[in-house]
């Protein structure tokens, strides 16, 4: 009786008590995961979506956001922002798509952004208490209301754009110059894709020797492409390629490539943004005049080629892959071929740690229009002529990982510029 008494006192004691206590504090703000996989400008977006705590690490926020983007037929860039949910907010997951044109302001990009992700992220504070400052409104076009009905184009899709560039540089004994410039014209339709171009590129270099002669360097190089490409479907194309190409270090008079060509997406194209996975394969010609005799001792030949090649590409919350792998040859004789092989991944392995891999591999034994002369050691050094290789390769492996505060979100812009002495900042570099 005595312990009953005893426990129901205790009872009497520590209730009331606990009911005097002020309830738990309320949740802190939508914890946010930002993963820009393009062109974002991420110091704008946290001082102006101030409303939530941005988190170094997934496995810590309320809502994943992967951002991803792809260029438009029009020369514009198509946003895919896809909110992802976590913490008790599993499956409520959403994808918000906008397009930004080519002719649009610097700053339109970064200010979509910011509205779509805060028109996606509403979703999430609705039932949460800082939903009760929450105001939603709608600013109307001046002029009236949102036109409705196609568009009329006056330029029927076509998108053209031309570009030149110079550049001078020197010291007391050595200058350099460079000239380049391109053009382009594209009409990209659901059904059809076509694509020209031409571009140019010139350039010299001249250094001042121990002896005071002069040793001048000049590199040209022409080109020019066409794309005709027809959808079959949601997975499958076909279409018609050409390129033709002009070179001195190359040893390239003129080039030619008419190929035609066929795909197979294992996703549907649609999904390009986040996931693609395709397989291209061509047949085709391969036509050529030599500057100066090969070492095959011709200096032009017609001969037919096919290729296949294997493209991935995945923007996944767990990180993102890309490679791809091709193969060709000339159908006259089956050693004349050319192998590549070549991926990247950034794969987010535990909580702060990421694993960055880049490799690629190459072997040419196609290399039909190496000169019979041999370089000499200027060539070489300047890279004035195209040697003759087994292979090529490059490698990259790195590791990153973060820790301390994750909600630091602070914008402090301060010492941009940089010590120019150390290499960073200055007026012009």
């Amino acid at each position: 009786m005595r312990l009953i008494a005893a426990g129901l006192l205790a009872v009497c004691l520590v209730v009331p008590a606990a009911l005097a206590q002020d309830p738990p504090p309320p949740p802190g703000p939508l914890r946010l995961f930002l993963d820009c996989q393009t062109n974002c400008d991420d110091s704008y977006i946290r001082t102006e979506l101030a409303w939530v705590d941005y988190v170094r690490d997934r496995t810590s926020a309320d809502v994943h956001v992967l951002i991803t983007s792809q260029t438009t037929g029009g020369g514009g860039r198509e946003y895919n922002l896809r909110f992802i949910g976590l913490r008790g907010l599993e499956g409520q997951d959403q994808e918000r798509r906008f397009t930004v044109a080519i002719t649009a302001p610097a700053d339109e990009s970064r200010i979509r952004v910011v509205r779509v992700l805060s028109l996606g992220l509403v979703r999430y504070v609705g039932d949460r208490p800082e939903a009760e400052w929450l105001f939603v409104t709608m600013a109307r076009p001046t002029g009236g209301p949102v036109p409705s009905g196609p568009v009329h184009d006056r330029w029927n899709r076509w998108l053209f754009t031309v570009s030149g560039n110079g550049f001078f540089s020197g010291e007391s004994r050595s200058s350099s110059s460079n000239y380049s410039g391109s053009f382009r014209a594209r009409r990209i339709t659901d059904n059809w894709k076509l694509d020209l171009s031409v571009s140019g590129n010139r350039s010299k270099s001249t250094f001042t020797l121990n002896d005071g002669s002069k040793f001048v360097s000049e590199l040209n190089s022409y080109g020019g492409g066409v794309l005709l490409g027809r959808s079959l479907g949601s997975r499958t194309s076909a279409g018609f390629r050409m390129s033709a190409q002009n070179s001195t270090r190359n040893n390239e008079d003129l080039v030619l490539r008419p190929t035609a060509v066929v795909e197979f997406s294992l996703y549907p194209f649609t999904e390009s943004t986040r996931r693609l996975v395709v397989l291209e394969y061509g047949i085709g010609a391969y036509s050529a005049n030599y500057g100066r005799e090969t070492v095959f001792g011709v200096t032009s030949e017609l001969l037919a080629r096919q290729y296949a090649s294997l493209s991935v590409t995945m923007q996944q919350p767990w990180g993102s892959v890309s490679g791809g792998a091709s193969f060709q040859h000339y159908l006259r004789d089956f050693s004349q071929n050319r192998l590549g092989v070549s991926g990247g991944a950034s794969i987010r392995v535990a909580k702060g740690l990421s694993l960055n891999l880049q490799a690629s591999y190459g072997r040419p034994r196609d290399q039909l229009s190496i000169e019979q002369v041999d370089a000499t050691d200027e060539d070489v050094l300047l890279r004035l002529r195209q040697l003759q290789t087994n292979y090529t390769y490059f490698t990259q492996v790195g590791v990153s990982y973060s820790f301390g505060s994750i909600f630091n979100a602070v914008v402090n812009p301060r010492f941009r510029a940089g010590d120019p002495a150390s290499g960073g900042g200055g007026f012009f570099f």
